[in-house]
């Protein structure tokens, strides 16, 4: 889930800002101590300002590495807490819990401090956790022998193998990293920094570790907001088909609510079908009907999916390369850079810890490949749409679980949360990440719920816009109450170019 243009902004910004801990204060908790933020990240990060500045206190979290286990090993989480500009903040911090699994919270922190969820701050302070074998908690599971692989063109699998067989080497035990000792974690540090009660923000697998620790450590929790959500419900290997056949069904509702749209293409998806099945009989270059799919999820709300769908439909050969080869163009990000190309310092701002994400995807995904709760929608399709899109890999290889191997962590990872807690649930109807219906399925199961939505908005709403800011800031100063989401109507919407 991270953003190289996060990596862009370290290289412009050359700012020797300090990070280190304010002095006002004891510390909270025998397990918490505070720490230099350049101590913590490294001076390439420090220097760049990409921890903020002198709002920001840094600090690590002792905790048990295996939460069975009396006085076994530890870990340490490293927690960032941005202070609230208010003069007379709430006493109950909103916590951060980023997505993966695997994703550092560190490069979301110059967004609290001064980015679209600043506006957070004037309510309370802000703290974001670097979850276990993630970003600069000890130890974070990065593999760099991955990293050189793909730079490389070299053999990935082997490459997961000298990663693994490292860090067990060092000393990890993959058996413990879960969302059910992440969720112990969350508690944990709310504990060692002495908050009472403090409120969850969850973005993705976010949202599912926010989830556990409703279900497994409810207790300091005051309310929850859930960006995107990932429900335990929901096997993210499984459900690979649903989120392309709901992307072709996404685009049609998006060109039946434009009027332009609707006159002058009419049945938009039979048109995408038509490209499927051309495709699917004769592949146009390196365009292949696969392809195809994938590039629609990524431009669902581009305006000009329109000229899209109908040059693959119906257009020539040449016209359809040259189409893409324009497409392409104005997507290219050439500021990416690899995870083989920054020190190891950078790695949370570029690359997520494959050996985190491997862990729990082993132990609470893959073993339970027939529990899942999405909807049944690829009746609604073409028989050569269903044999293109079922035939499509998931791009987080489950084969990779015979080298991490953990134990399967039981058929509570595959069950609905069920939860009094105040929860605010919001979804964007363009993400192909985690699409709506997963979303819809917790705000039913939660008693104490509000779903908001909003049209054209892909994965991660944080601080996406006013009207979100204002909804999300209503309700966590009254979890009680219904916020108003009367801005929703106002906001744009899809809008294809049809000429």
């Amino acid at each position: 889930m991270k953003t190289p243009s996060v990596y862009t902004t370290m290289l412009a910004v050359c700012l020797l800002a300090a990070c280190s801990s304010n002095d006002d204060g004891d510390q909270a908790a025998a397990n918490y101590s505070r720490v230099d933020c350049m101590e913590l990240s490294g001076q390439e990060v420090f220097a760049a300002g990409l921890l903020g500045d002198d709002t920001v206190e840094c600090g690590l979290v002792t905790v048990p590495a295996d939460w069975s286990v009396e006085n076994g090993d530890t870990i340490k989480l490293a927690i960032y807490r941005i202070f609230a500009t208010s003069a007379n903040p709430a006493p109950d911090p909103l916590v951060y819990l980023e997505g993966g699994p695997g994703g550092s919270g560190a490069p979301i922190i110059s967004e609290f401090v001064s980015g679209s969820a600043a506006y957070l701050r004037e309510r309370s302070d802000v703290i974001v956790i670097d979850q276990r074998g993630t970003g600069y908690s000890r130890p974070a599971l990065f593999c760099p022998e991955v990293f050189r692989a793909d730079a490389e063109d070299g053999d990935v699998v082997a490459a997961y193998q000298a990663c693994h067989d490292r860090l067990v080497g060092e000393g990890v035990r993959f058996a413990d990293y879960n969302s059910a000792y992440n969720a112990q974690d969350v508690n944990a540090v709310r504990q060692a920094l002495g908050f009472a009660e403090w409120n969850l923000y969850g973005l993705s697998y976010g949202t599912r570790l926010a989830l556990t620790v409703m279900r497994d450590v409810p207790e300091g929790v005051r309310s929850v907001v859930l960006d995107s959500v990932f429900p335990p419900e929901i096997n993210g290997l499984s459900e690979t088909p649903y989120v392309s056949y709901w992307t072709i069904e996404q685009i049609a509702s998006n060109c039946a609510a434009d009027a332009d749209c609707s006159a002058n293409i009419g049945d938009i998806k039979a048109l995408i079908e038509d490209g499927i099945a051309r495709l699917d009989a004769a592949p146009v270059g390196d365009i292949s009907a696969s392809f195809y799919v994938q590039a629609l999820a990524e431009l669902m709300t581009d305006s000009r999916l329109v000229t899209i769908v109908s040059t693959v439909a119906s257009g020539t050969d040449t016209e359809i390369l040259t189409l893409a080869q324009e497409v392409e163009a104005s997507l290219d990000d050439d500021d990416a850079p690899s995870p083989n190309e920054v020190p190891a310092a950078l790695y949370p701002f570029v690359a997520e810890s494959d050996g985190m994400g491997y862990a729990v995807i082993c132990g609470e995904e893959v073993p339970y490949l027939e529990y899942t709760a999405g909807p049944e929608i690829a009746a609604n399709f073409r028989e050569s749409t269903q044999r293109v899109i079922d035939a499509m890999d998931h791009p987080f290889d489950g084969s990779l679980c015979d080298i991490y191997t953990v134990p399967a962590r039981g058929e509570i990872e595959t069950q609905p949360v069920m939860s009094r807690i105040p929860t605010l649930v919001l979804a964007g109807t363009a993400d192909v990440a985690t699409p709506p219906a997963w979303s819809m399925l917790t705000d039913d199961a939660l008693a104490n719920s509000q779903y908001a939505e909003f049209d054209g908005l892909a994965h991660g709403l944080l601080g996406n816009n006013e009207c979100l800011n204002q909804i999300t800031l209503a309700f966590l100063n009254d979890p009680g109450s219904t916020a108003d989401q009367a801005c929703i109507v106002d906001l744009p919407r899809v809008d294809y170019v049809t000429e």
